[in-house]
């Protein structure tokens, strides 16, 4: 059992919830009823498409909407403040490199890379990540909305 956080205005439909070694991020609206602004409207005015179902076994993918992405760096700034996070990662338990280079495409933004789990169901869609790999992540998802993507997700 974890603790959910109170979530920020910045934070849009995502929701933190923090464990003793990870963190887990939701969105509670469906991902093809979110306009870029956070805001849950009639599906026809998302342009984003919904990945395609593969009951197979998917390789290690971080994917949110891309339009979500200032709301997904507001909630990984909320783990990042989180004084359980801190206390893991005082020890020094980062492990850095383990993130690819950040793709957009039909609308959303994936990145390969250490994913405890990731689940998407109708009415939301959750990811889990460790502790050691929050920073990181956030890292490559703000040098890319600052360099990778002016103007094309905002």
């Amino acid at each position: 059992m974890g603790i959910l956080l109170d979530p920020t205005p910045e934070m849009g439909t995502w929701s933190v919830e923090v464990f003793m070694s990870s963190a887990c991020l939701r969105s509670a609206a469906p991902a093809d009823c979110v306009d870029r602004d956070g805001t849950v409207v009639g599906s026809a005015a998302w342009e984003a498409q919904l990945p395609v179902l593969d009951p197979g076994r998917r390789p290690a993918v971080f994917e949110v909407p891309a339009g979500d992405l200032q709301a997904v760096i507001a909630a990984l700034d909320q783990v990042l403040a989180e004084p359980l996070y801190f206390d893991h990662v005082q020890h020094g338990d980062l492990d850095l490199g383990c993130w690819g280079k950040p793709v957009v495409e039909n609308g959303w933004l994936s990145m390969r890379g250490p994913v405890l789990d990731a689940v998407v169901r109708v009415g939301c869609r959750s990811v889990e990540l460790s502790y050691s790999h929050v920073a990181e992540l956030r890292y490559h998802l703000v040098d890319f909305l600052h360099r990778g993507c002016p103007g094309k997700l905002i």
